[in-house]
């Protein structure tokens, strides 16, 4: 009976013990199990949340382009209707400087030889005299700087060159009429292709026509007052062309956009360096 009992007891504490333990596994298992459903969910949550605001910062970008863009497409309309309309009008300008140059002064640079227009203050006839009673220098300099000053309204919308050319364009007629003004005060008409003048002359084109150049225009003399203005006149043509075929255009354009792209490639690097900060945090 003394071993039945204690065989029953070991038997009992066996049975009760591996309940237990079988008890104690299942609920460890449990609890594993939600703890690992707890943490998923959270890290599910977390990521959720970054992706949400990856989604929010990549809209914001999105849209903060587009708007660039558009502005940009809107100002470079504009820009070029403004354009457009400068060309036009620094065209008509320059036409009407040449109409506002003396036509009696054209007539002497174009038919008269170097010693004829030197002695114009002492030629005698019904055209010199005509010229001397009728013209007033101080109203054609008032007239051609009148010229000047609303051609300078397109210096922003024109560039450098084309604005280099009517200038010296403006200028060289100012100064040959001058020389002329100048003979009939003194007596002695300043000769412009002279080694005294030709420097101040030349300084005019130095932007606009090499000495090379203009030493091939004006060796016929009697021709190279005219040839100069159709020179300049040509090379204005040539530079509107240029600019209203869009070649400066697409050149800027193609210059935005590599700037537009490193802007864009600097964003998201932004975006990268600011995420891989929140995760470490």
């Amino acid at each position: 009976m003394a071993e039945l009992f204690e065989t029953l007891n070991t038997w009992t504490l066996i049975k009760v013990f591996g309940g237990i333990t079988v008890v104690l596994t299942a609920i460890v298992t449990f609890i594993a199990i939600l703890l690992r459903e707890l943490i998923l969910s959270k890290w599910k949550t977390k990521q959720e949340i970054k992706v949400e605001g990856i989604r929010s910062e990549l809209d914001k970008s999105n849209q903060l382009i587009s708007n660039l863009t558009n502005t940009s497409t809107d100002l470079i309309l504009s820009a070029n209707q403004k354009k457009i309309e400068c060309l036009d009008l620094l065209w008509s300008k320059m036409m009407s400087v040449r109409e506002s140059f003396n036509k009696t002064i054209n007539t002497f640079y174009t038919i008269l030889t170097k010693d004829e227009i030197i002695k114009l203050p002492t030629t005698t006839g019904s055209m010199i005299s005509d010229f001397k009673d009728s013209f007033d220098f101080l109203k054609y300099l008032e007239s051609i700087s009148d010229l000047l000053s609303q051609a300078q309204r397109t210096r922003p919308f024109i560039g450098t060159k084309l604005w280099s050319i009517f200038f010296s364009y403006y200028a060289f007629q100012g100064r040959l009429t001058y020389l002329i003004f100048d003979g009939f005060e003194t007596g002695k008409v300043r000769y412009w292709l002279d080694e005294a003048e030709k420097k101040t002359i030349y300084s005019i084109f130095n932007k606009v026509i090499d000495e090379e150049m203009l030493e091939k225009i004006t060796k016929d003399e009697l021709l190279a007052f005219n040839t100069i203005l159709i020179y300049l006149e040509s090379l204005a043509l040539n530079e509107i062309s240029e600019q209203l075929s869009g070649k400066e255009q697409i050149k800027l354009t193609l210059d935005y956009a590599l700037e537009f792209s490193k802007y864009a490639k600097e964003l998201e690097e932004n975006k990268k360096n600011s995420t891989n900060s929140k995760e470490l945090t």
